[in-house]
């Protein structure tokens, strides 16, 4: 069903802002590699860790494009409000995280409420960290005595972040690749995104239940890398969140 006047618009206004974000978060990685290379650790990963907000802002508007692609309504106020939300955005990127043991450990007992909440745990606390480190990594401190970035950011927590923002920014090209594509032909994208809907189980969903949609998040990458193989190779008919 071909999208009316006002849909096609926002779609094209979603996705240049994905493009401009993850081109963004691609030049705040570049700068934090420039950085490290003159020795100013601390403020490398700062940037790497703005690199990473990006990139969790990037996956906002690759559902909000999506959402809107079947027929959904997007609120805009709310989602650029959650663009400013250091908090949404780290949530977000939690979901592309290895699983916590404690929730690997539920699952495997069918125990999906406390796997659930392992994941809000896992969540809340990834969200603390990221922004304690980008704080510590701009701010002087006091705890008793004036600490100074120099003091607590070290060469072991630039090579975490960034990997992880290399990792991530890997992820946000190939989506926003295939998310650009879909802006030549908004209504073939969206009977596009219609059968990858039916084929992924999207509308069987019941999206007032939390633990369904996170298991769902679970298996999307599984299922689309199936679905794309099965695309390549007509004649035969990401990894788990991290």
């Amino acid at each position: 069903m071909p999208l009316n006047p006002d849909a096609k618009e926002l779609a094209q206004t979603l996705i240049d802002g994905l493009e401009r974000t993850v081109q963004n978060a691609n030049e705040l990685y570049d700068e934090a590699v420039h950085l490290t290379g003159k020795g100013a650790v601390a403020r490398a990963v700062l940037l790497h860790q703005i690199s990473l907000e990006e990139c969790g802002k990037a996956d906002m508007l690759c559902v909000a494009v999506f959402s809107l692609l079947r027929g959904a309504k997007i609120d805009m106020k709310r989602l650029t409000r959650a663009f400013s939300r250091h908090e949404a955005k780290n949530k977000t990127n939690a979901y592309f995280l290895p699983k916590s043991a404690s929730e690997v450990e539920f699952e495997q007992s069918n125990d999906t409420a406390a796997a659930h909440a392992a994941f809000k745990e896992l969540q809340n606390s990834f969200h603390q960290e990221s922004n304690d480190l980008k704080n510590a990594s701009l701010y002087v401190d006091f705890d008793g005595k004036f600490i100074s970035p120099r003091d607590v950011i070290n060469g072991g927590h630039l090579a975490d972040i960034r990997q992880r923002n290399a990792e991530f920014m890997a992820m946000a090209h190939h989506k926003v690749s295939v998310v650009t594509r879909w802006k030549t032909d908004l209504d073939a994208a969206a009977d596009q995104v219609a059968q990858m809907s039916m084929a992924l189980g999207v509308e069987a969903l019941d999206r007032n239940d939390a633990q369904t949609l996170k298991d769902f998040m679970d298996s999307l990458p599984a299922k689309l890398e199936k679905l794309a193989k099965e695309q390549k190779a007509p004649s035969s008919g990401g990894t788990d969140r991290g």
